[in-house]
């Protein structure tokens, strides 16, 4: 889930038992860090939660990615400044029907 809110998905994942793929449950930290890098702040040096998220991501790719779609900002785009991350997400595709406000992709690749 990719969302600057409170996950929608948790009682979803909870009732099904699925595996959560990252180790934040929102990206709020995300959006933080770079709105602070746009801004030259040295505090976003070396970008500790991008490269978090996408260790994640990599380690355990999720079967379903969902963004949020009400927020303005760039997720895929800001995670696939990383090569490892931009590698993993080509093996993800949108599915034509999703869940209300969000993009919904699957991952077609390898497992």
């Amino acid at each position: 889930m990719l969302s600057r809110s409170l996950s929608p998905a948790f009682p979803v994942v909870n009732q099904t038992g699925v595996r959560w793929a990252s180790g934040f449950d929102t990206t709020w930290a995300l959006l933080a860090e770079s709105s602070l890098a746009q801004k030259g702040d040295a505090s976003a040096q070396g970008r500790p939660i991008l490269g978090k998220l996408v260790e994640d991501f990599v380690a355990r790719p999720p079967d379903m990615v969902a963004i949020d779609a009400r927020d303005a900002f760039d997720y895929v785009g800001t995670l696939s400044g990383q090569p490892a991350f931009a590698s993993a997400w080509r093996e993800y595709r949108e599915e034509a029907a999703g869940i209300v406000g969000f993009r919904v992709f699957t991952r077609h690749g390898s497992r």
